[in-house]
């Protein structure tokens, strides 16, 4: 990550991301960054390879930074990048105190911080949201701040920093999901009214 700042052809919170080839250790592009809001977060790749997820860390919440095309201010932004194109498919916004993101599978992102959420990467949208209930008078609010998965993706173990426990998920198994082939119309209640069967309106 190249940090821009205040240098040559750059501006406070504008970064750049570029790819590099780990057999040849040449560069094969750079992201398409510009004018985006990012000051050099985490990347989490889809498992298919197609999409790559980068956190704008404080970029929309700092006021070291410019906010410039922040969805909001202040939150924590998250650029949905497609690898083909290697340009910004989404910008979204999320409460500033939102710690991280890694993509579950190639159709879902997890988001922690004070809640636990799972984000459609087609959709750019909560699917599904867990806040955890009002701890006991006089102890701190809940706080996700890191997340592990095992290799197959199916478990992922979730720290609560103030509370000093870990949270287990499991994924939801495959006999839970409806199938879908041969469905004239499939309304799957995740929050839109799009049919993700047939074409029934």
């Amino acid at each position: 990550v190249i940090y821009q700042c205040g240098g040559r052809g750059g501006s406070s919170g504008h970064d750049s991301v570029e790819l590099f080839d780990t057999q040849t250790e040449r560069s094969i592009g750079t992201l398409a960054l510009t004018g985006k809001p990012f000051v050099g977060g985490p990347a989490s790749f889809s498992p298919d390879g197609r999409s790559v997820l980068l956190d704008g860390l404080d970029a929309c919440s700092s006021p070291d930074y410019i906010q410039q095309d922040c969805p909001s201010a202040p939150s924590r932004i998250f650029h949905f990048v497609g690898m083909r194109t290697r340009q910004v498919l989404k910008s979204i916004g999320f409460p500033a105190m939102t710690e991280s993101a890694r993509f579950i599978d190639p159709t879902r992102v997890l988001i922690i911080g004070p809640t636990i959420q799972v984000v459609s990467a087609a959709l750019y949208a909560p699917v599904e949201n867990w806040q955890p209930g009002d701890p006991p008078l006089g102890e701190p609010p809940h706080s996700f701040e890191a997340m592990a998965f095992l290799p197959n993706r199916r478990r992922a173990y979730i720290n609560d920093r103030e509370h000093a426990q870990v949270i287990v998920l499991d994924a939801e198994s495959a006999d839970c999901v409806p199938a879908s082939q041969g469905l004239a119309a499939f309304y799957p209640g995740d929050g839109v009214s799009a049919d993700v069967a047939g074409e029934s309106e």
